[in-house]
């Protein structure tokens, strides 16, 4: 994981101060905790550097890239396609702090938060997401999320979701992606 995640080879200059895996620890552990990059334990190199990290390799797609190959080597692993040509549409409300971010209360599920939408591969790997307020329907969204996903993966033909997508949804995806 950390070698793909690395700046390029050959690089000259400056040596790095610090190994990829030192700097992708402590990113690991502030998605995992939640802290705040001034929070990072005194184990870990010091946050400016790791925030700095972070940020130059998510401006470059270095995070999406990673999951992208560990998804198709998970699939590969599991004898099937790299590319999935199936994917699952859901939606899922939780609760979250109010200090920051939109929120709305979904009366469906009696929750004050946000609410994910999120496509993914039968095996479970995220294909698209999408992050709301829990007020915003699944319908409003999925356009969106589908969208997105059908870019990346555009061998999609199969997609399954619950109850909660209408007919009328099932057609339109069907027009514009050919679902």
């Amino acid at each position: 994981m950390v070698a793909g995640i690395s700046d390029v080879d050959g690089y000259r200059g400056t040596p790095h101060r610090y190994s990829r895996r030192l700097l992708v620890d402590p990113c690991c552990y502030v998605v995992r905790s939640e802290c705040s990059w001034r929070m990072l334990p005194k184990a870990f190199p010091p946050w400016q550097n790791v925030y700095r990290t972070f940020r130059r390799w998510s401006e470059r797609g270095k995070f999406k890239q990673t999951h992208g190959r560990s998804r198709a080597q998970w699939r590969e692993r599991e004898g099937r396609d790299p590319m999935p040509s199936a994917a699952v549409l859901d939606d899922q409300t939780t609760r979250h702090s109010p200090h920051r971010g939109t929120s709305g209360y979904d009366a469906g599920q009696k929750v004050k938060g946000r609410k994910r939408h999120v496509l993914v591969a039968p095996l479970g790997m995220v294909l698209a997401v999408s992050v709301t307020a829990a007020n915003v329907q699944g319908r409003d969204v999925v356009h969106s999320v589908m969208t997105n996903g059908m870019e990346k993966h555009a061998v999609i033909s199969t997609t399954f979701s619950d109850t909660g997508y209408t007919e009328r949804f099932a057609q339109t995806i069907n027009q514009l992606h050919g679902i």
